[in-house]
């Protein structure tokens, strides 16, 4: 079933009108395509780390191979503890998997497949890069509209994760 959403009943509320989810919401099961092979249900992901970043990003708004080499040194070397799931826009998984394997990046890369981006909608999502940290159960404790490493590291903290660089 690759290259389609697979999400539960929750999502329908989101689609249909209701408000999208936010710090202190909790997230649902949620089962996505995965650029490297089978489908990654990202409850799966957050439940192994004390926190998860997901990182919505789109071809179509430019995504920039800065952001993502700063990912991969959180997710290697600042943050090893961290979960990191870039969560690509209006792509497939074959062009998200391109990208994955150009920057050089080790962290899950999954695909919004749906019709007009249904997991972004749900999130509220309206701009790119928008980043979230969900933490082990599920909840989110971490939006921004923007990248900054700065800011992300802060909330990482904030989230109980220590840092092995020093900060």
């Amino acid at each position: 079933m690759r290259g389609f959403l697979i999400l539960t009943a929750l999502t329908v509320g989101v689609m249909s009108g209701g408000a999208p989810l936010g710090v202190g919401s909790k997230v649902p099961e949620l089962t996505l395509p995965r650029a490297t092979g089978p489908n990654i249900k990202l409850s799966t992901v957050w439940s192994k780390h004390p926190a998860t970043v997901l990182y919505f990003w789109s071809f179509e708004r430019g995504a920039n191979p800065d952001q993502f080499l700063a990912l991969q040194n959180i997710h290697t070397s600042s943050f090893p503890d961290v979960g990191i799931v870039a969560l690509c826009i209006n792509g497939t998984d074959t062009a998200a998997l391109d990208w994955q394997k150009q920057t050089g990046c080790t962290f899950e890369f999954a695909v919004d497949a749906s019709a007009q981006g249904a997991t972004a909608r749900m999130f509220g999502v309206k701009r790119y890069p928008t980043v979230f940290i969900v933490d082990r159960e599920g909840r989110i404790t971490y939006r921004d509209n923007a990248f900054d490493e700065g800011r992300l590291r802060e909330a990482l903290i904030a989230a109980g994760c220590t840092p092995n660089d020093g900060e």
